[in-house]
């Protein structure tokens, strides 16, 4: 969902690519997470994992947990700058919950607190330009 809803945002050309860390090449989003990003335009995602190629197109890599990120830092040792979505805009709470699994309401919670972040993210990398 973050992919999708940086990339409907996003005015300044920088594009965002996701991948998980838990994941199969090529799998459909989720129901809910389907219908949550056709809200800003996007549809037809597919999931990828995070492999050498996204790092190195990558200039920033921003995860949902701390986790996430840990491993990461263990899995690949040359990065790009690294650290939590959350972290990265100002917040003080790390995470950002993976709605996989649960409901409508969940996916809708984390859908509208993925875009207040990407709308923080947005102006922050716009202040930077």
């Amino acid at each position: 969902m973050a992919e999708g809803i940086f990339n409907a945002l996003s005015s300044t050309g920088t594009m965002a690519r996701s991948a998980g860390i838990c994941t199969q090449n090529g799998l459909p989003a989720s129901k809910f997470a389907a219908e949550l990003c056709q809200t800003v335009g996007k549809h037809g995602h597919r999931s990828q994992q995070v492999n050498e190629e996204l790092i190195s197109w990558a200039d920033l890599i921003l995860t949902m947990t701390v986790e996430h990120k840990e491993w990461m830092k263990q899995r690949y040792k040359l990065l790009p700058p690294i650290e939590t979505l959350k972290i990265y805009v100002g917040e003080m709470d790390e995470n950002i919950l993976d709605p996989f699994g649960g409901g409508k309401n969940i996916y809708e919670t984390v859908f509208h607190e993925l875009e207040r972040m990407i709308q923080l993210l947005i102006k922050k990398i716009n202040i930077k330009s």
